[in-house]
């Protein structure tokens, strides 16, 4: 048997080309296995609040035209449309005010999601209203979308970033052989 010595670096202690090298191989290590469950579980409560009830939320990300965020819920009708005082007219019991989710979906992915809102009245002025409503609804919902998807964009972000995997490299006390390879 033999005994054969290697020299052990700490991340900073090697060449800033061998650095780069090293962060450009483990880019993606953080980004594997549902690295957006916090993101996710953070925004259904959020919606919850909102009146958004049981969301199921879809996004794509974060390289292609197209990519962004959807989402599925329960309308809670009279609790969303508390901070719409324009529209308490609509919520009276005998408009039996009912909220029809029209959604699409490609590949697992939801797109083109619409609210559409219906009553029984033939009053013009109440069917105007009703348009209205569904119009800030809507607005509402992809307002929601985009900041959901911001936030999955941002976590991406952060756990891609060099001073992340930097930052673990140093709290973990990771050390690379002199080629960079991780010990």
């Amino acid at each position: 048997m033999r005994t054969i010595e290697r020299i052990a670096y700490k991340f900073e202690e090697l060449e800033p080309k061998l650095q780069q090298k090293v962060l450009d191989k483990n880019r993606d290590a953080f980004v594997k296995d549902n690295w957006w469950d916090c993101v996710e579980c953070d925004w259904i409560q959020i919606l919850c609040e909102k009146g958004f009830n049981n969301a199921k939320i879809s996004f794509s990300g974060f390289c292609s035209q197209g990519d962004g965020a959807s989402f599925r819920a329960e309308l809670d009708l009279s609790f969303i449309l508390k901070g719409f005082a324009d529209y308490q007219e609509l919520l009276k019991p005998e408009y039996c005010l009912k909220a029809i989710v029209n959604l699409k979906e490609r590949n697992g992915y939801y797109f083109d999601y619409k609210i559409k809102l219906e009553i029984e009245s033939e009053d013009e002025k109440l069917i105007e209203l009703l348009y209205m409503c569904e119009c800030d609804l809507n607005a509402l919902y992809f307002d929601l979308c985009r900041e959901i998807y911001k936030s999955f964009n941002d976590e991406y972000d952060c756990l891609t970033s060099d001073e992340y995997l930097i930052n673990i490299y140093k709290e973990n006390d990771i050390e690379f052989w002199k080629n960079g390879d991780q010990i």
